[in-house]
């Protein structure tokens, strides 16, 4: 069965895991909408670390986790946008002073 996952977006760092990894397990633990969680991070050593504690906490199997650091939305961005400086320029802010979000740079084709 191919189920249709919800896409959940989380920015954080390692340094908060104290309090984020039981907020993440519960939402594993208690969505009742299979989701894929993409959590984002700043370094790759943070991404390495955030996706260790995901395999720790070993989500449920209707759900789906991704871990990306910056420099892989970085790739991402140049793959998909590279053609597009305008967009790129939103992809890092706009300029009224809102962000704009990184879906578009995901790395997973089925997630833009």
């Amino acid at each position: 069965m191919n189920q249709t996952l919800r896409p959940v977006y989380m920015v954080l760092s390692p340094r908060s895991l104290d309090y984020a990894r039981l907020a993440i397990a519960t939402l594993l633990a208690q969505s009742a909408d299979a989701l894929h969680l993409h959590l984002i991070t700043d370094s790759d050593d943070d991404r390495d670390e955030l996706q260790r504690v995901v395999t720790e906490i070993a989500p449920p199997q209707q759900h789906r986790v991704s871990v990306f650091s910056e420099h892989d939305l970085d790739a991402a961005e140049e793959e998909r946008l590279g053609r597009y400086p305008h967009l790129r320029a939103l992809r890092h802010g706009h300029p009224a002073g809102a962000r704009s979000p990184t879906r578009c740079c995901s790395p997973n084709p089925a997630q833009r």
